[in-house]
């Protein structure tokens, strides 16, 4: 029995149960949100080249993206908060940039956000766009981990959480949506976003993660079992953009959601479906 109870301290200290740890935040060296995606992209790309059968996997990485994240009011008497975790997988300290990708703006010009991570910890920050980076708005997030010479580190082994919540109208309670962190190099080919509703009790919006220098135009279909309807989105450079589904009662729903097919950067999307009594909700990561 005491082997068993030195055996279960040993792990949770090697992976970072200590998560009251906080990341110690570093002076900006001027890198611009326009910089680090370029270095991201040129990465994950192998300088330009789109590597043959990639396949992404849920497994710590040198970077990770949190598609949406916010300090921002919502529909019906809400106002969304995001709180997210971030674990350093390594046994030593890592230094990460945070870039902050606003709704429907070119953030390229914005400077980054600098942390380091204690080694073997999972940091947890409550609020995060609002008391850390200081922002009233909605956007994607991007964490990147750094050498400390200011380049990519491809030794990083970053993972995150988030969860978004508002507090209930009405009520003292809270009701949130979670998402798990994907990688950078997450789809470049039309995706699907499953298991989602809109009809007179709830909304779906569809929201678009790009981390180009180039405006984006995105097809999306709309399949319920009420029936089909197709739009369109356009997304900015190093931005995020999120937009209601036309209106109408279209049931049980998948999204389909496409880009044209000579355009080979990096992208992300998802659907979220809310109640519009309550506000809660779920999220569902478009994949290939």
């Amino acid at each position: 029995m005491r082997y068993l109870a030195l055996s279960a301290m040993l792990f949770l200290f090697a992976f970072g149960a200590v998560s009251q740890e906080t990341a110690q935040v570093l002076p900006s060296d001027g890198t611009t949100v326009a910089m680090l995606c370029a270095d991201v992209n040129r990465h994950v790309s192998g300088g330009g080249r789109i590597r043959a059968n990639v396949v992404s996997n849920d497994s710590p990485d040198f970077a990770f993206v949190i598609p949406v994240a916010g300090n921002i009011a919502g529909a019906n008497g809400t106002f969304f908060h995001s709180d997210l975790s971030i674990a350093n997988r390594r046994s030593v300290a890592q230094i990460i940039s945070v870039a902050f990708l606003r709704r429907n703006t070119n953030s390229g010009s914005d400077t980054l956000t600098t942390m380091s991570l204690p080694a073997n910890s999972v940091t947890d920050i409550d609020d995060f766009v609002g008391t850390r980076l200081g922002k009233t708005d909605l956007g994607a997030i991007l964490v990147v981990g750094q050498t400390a010479a200011g380049g990519i580190d491809s030794s990083a082994l970053l993972d995150g959480f988030s969860r978004i919540w508002t507090p209930q109208p009405g009520s003292t309670g809270t009701v949130s949506q979670s998402l798990s962190s994907i990688p950078v190099n997450d789809v470049i080919a039309d995706s699907f976003a499953l298991g989602l509703k809109q009809d007179s009790r709830f909304r779906t919006n569809v929201g678009v993660v790009n981390t180009s220098g180039n405006t984006r135009n995105f097809t999306i279909t709309v399949r319920g079992s009420s029936g089909t309807t197709t739009m369109t989105a356009s997304t900015p450079p190093y931005s995020m953009n999120q937009v209601s589904i036309p209106a109408g009662n279209w049931g049980n729903l998948s999204l389909l959601v496409g880009t044209a097919a000579s355009d080979f950067d990096w992208w992300s999307a998802y659907g979220t479906t809310v109640d519009n009594v309550t506000g809660d909700g779920w999220v569902s990561h478009a994949h290939h």
